[in-house]
């Protein structure tokens, strides 16, 4: 089962066997083809797409919440986006739950730069 605890963390679990066993469509050591890598980037980046959409998010709610909330919210949904990337056994499971951290990391440190706005 894999475990996450931060964006970069995934080049290191890629190489161990029970990811690899968990999700053999990512599995480059054994499939170096094309396909595999478009899909393995594909996963990988799709964290960034969280912490754009968090991002996003934070100018459009830090008014209303306030700085100290953004940062609560912002933990709280990426702590539930890694229990979702910890509990997954499939790949689309496990690529909601990087979405779903990202999207908390960045509303939490899109927050932390708005010092002055909230």
């Amino acid at each position: 089962m894999p475990l996450t605890v931060v964006p970069g963390d995934i080049g290191g679990i890629m190489i161990l066997d029970d990811f690899r066993d968990t999700f053999p469509r990512i599995n480059v050591m054994s499939h170096p083809d094309l396909g595999t890598a478009r899909l393995t980037a594909t996963v990988i980046s799709s964290w960034n797409l969280g912490c754009l959409a968090g991002a996003v998010l934070t100018f459009f709610l830090c008014h209303v919440l306030g700085r100290k909330w953004c940062i609560i919210v912002g933990l709280s949904v990426e702590i539930i986006g890694k229990i979702v990337q910890c509990t997954a056994f499939t790949l689309g499971r496990y690529i909601a739950g990087r979405v779903i951290a990202g999207v908390g990391n960045g509303y939490e440190a899109t927050s932390l730069m708005q010092r002055r706005r909230c």
